[in-house]
């Protein structure tokens, strides 16, 4: 049925084509499209144009510059090729055509598009970067080889260190270099010998080989079995232009398996280089110290004669005999300079106003060495005075008699025992107010009776009146 809307507003062509155009681009954009090569036409402007055909269809394909330039093969009618871009029109002929971007070769392209995918996301993990590779050990003592045992590089490894360093030990892992299944053997090889202790640095190759022989290198767990092996790994794969995911994670990267049997031993092989330029150059100046010894011997030996050995030793007698007499002068002159000064001073001491010098010398010697301490010791004294006034207060007998005690004396002398008193004996008691006189008159553990009476005690009474003493003062206890 006709739509009269269309009618009253049909769309131009361009109008029609623009929308197209935007459809297309929209919903078809980065895509990839597999066809053959026909009509391949570069222009001298750069830019590529080319058709994609099956059995069914023909696309138009249009490919920029600098984009042509890049390719790693020479586009040509009858190719298989893998083709990715955008779709889009072009208006002015109302063709829908594949603006196109990258181009590769079918088959090949195929694993070169999976390299190239693999790369980008290991390199985006950090497992390219230079920080994480390890140096090789300066002196490996066991090379662990993972590569087959049939293979011509394992045959290149061995015929090197051999040549280079017969005595290492070479541990060798089988393991597939080529084919389905190849990639997971290499890593399974690589993580049980990396781990098992036994090496200390780690051979991964093969010999050259086609593209499609050396895909296996790029295997992802390979990769990260290289990177998380205990020791360094040297990848080795095919030949130098040949590079691999394996060759980018590995510590260190040999263009040939035969160049990483020389890098193992590189560092054997300078140490051995410089030990024997160090032996050669101790070799040539023991030489010339030899020569140089040789000829002063033959100097010394032939210009000492006896005669000559004669005149050097007598010399040397004169010389002895000169010091000899030195030493006896000296030792005269030593003792002749010493008794003078002793004279001197004696004479200087003998006169009558050498000692008061002497003694005001000596004097002004402890002054001022007490005017040093002084300063230093005012306190010390200080406290060590107020202390010993403290202890002597403390033993003053005034102070013990306040308390009630007395203090006894017989002829001047204290009375500390009753062994030195005998009855009759006049003493005098010290109190805290006073002094009195009294008479022992019974010595012993027995009581005295000085409670007065006609009998001995009046007698002392008396006798002490007689000198003149207070008769109260004659009757204190002992």
């Amino acid at each position: 049925m006709l739509n009269r809307s269309r009618i009253d507003r049909p769309y131009g062509v361009g109008e029609l084509t623009s929308l197209i155009k935007g459809t297309l681009e929209e919903y078809y954009s980065g895509v990839w499209v597999t066809g053959e090569l026909t009509d391949v036409k570069l222009t001298r402007s750069g830019h590529l144009y080319f058709r994609l055909k099956d059995e069914e269809a023909v696309l138009g394909c249009a490919m920029f510059r600098p984009r042509p330039q890049r390719l790693d093969f020479t586009p040509e009618d009858g190719l298989e090729v893998l083709a990715h871009g955008d779709i889009s029109v072009y208006p002015p002929r109302g063709n829908y055509q594949l603006i196109c971007d990258e181009l590769v070769l079918r088959g090949l392209g195929e694993l070169q598009r999976a390299f190239e995918e693999l790369k980008r996301r290991l390199a985006a993990e950090g497992l390219f970067s230079t920080e994480r590779k390890r140096l090789l050990p300066r002196l490996p003592r066991r090379v662990g080889v993972v590569t087959s045992r049939d293979g011509a590089a394992l045959r290149d490894i061995l015929r090197v260190l051999a040549r280079r360093h017969a005595g290492l030990d070479v541990v060798l892992k089988h393991a597939p270099v080529q084919g389905e299944g190849a990639g997971e053997g290499l890593a399974r090889a690589v993580e049980e010998l990396g781990g098992s202790g036994l090496v200390d640095v780690l051979i991964v190759g093969r010999g050259g080989g086609s593209y499609e022989d050396l895909f296996c290198f790029n295997d992802e767990r390979l990769a990260r079995a290289i990177r998380d092996c205990p020791v360094p790994v040297i990848s080795a794969v095919g030949h130098e232009v040949d590079v691999t995911i394996a060759d980018l994670v590995a510590d260190v990267r040999a263009p040939t398996p035969s160049t990483a049997a020389e890098m193992v031993t590189a560092e054997r092989d300078e140490l051995g280089r410089r030990i024997a330029l160090s032996s050669t150059s101790l070799r040539r100046i023991a030489g010339d110290r030899l020569k140089l010894e040789r000829l002063r011997l033959e100097h010394l030996g032939g210009g000492l004669t006896l005669g000559r050995l004669s005149g050097y030793l007598n010399l040397r007698r004169q010389r002895v005999d000169g010091l000899g007499d030195h030493l006896q002068h000296a030792a005269r002159l030593g003792v002749e300079t010493g008794r003078k000064r002793l004279a001197r001073v004696r004479l200087a001491l003998s006169r009558a106003h050498a000692v008061p010098r002497l003694r005001e010398r000596v004097l002004s010697g402890y002054i001022r060495r007490l005017g040093l301490s002084a300063g230093g010791g005012v306190n010390t004294h200080r406290v060590r005075l107020s202390s010993n006034a403290a202890r002597l207060a403390a033993l003053n007998p005034r102070e013990v008699v306040k308390r009630g005690y007395g203090h006894l004396t017989r002829r001047g002398e204290p009375v500390s025992s009753v062994k030195q008193l005998k009855p009759s004996d006049e003493l005098k008691v010290l109190v805290h107010d006073g002094t009195a006189l009294t008479v022992v008159r019974r010595i012993g553990g027995e009581e005295t009776d000085l409670r007065g009476g006609d009998g001995e005690a009046g007698g002392h009474r008396r006798r002490a009146r007689g000198r003149g003493i207070p008769p109260e003062q004659t009757d204190l206890p002992l």
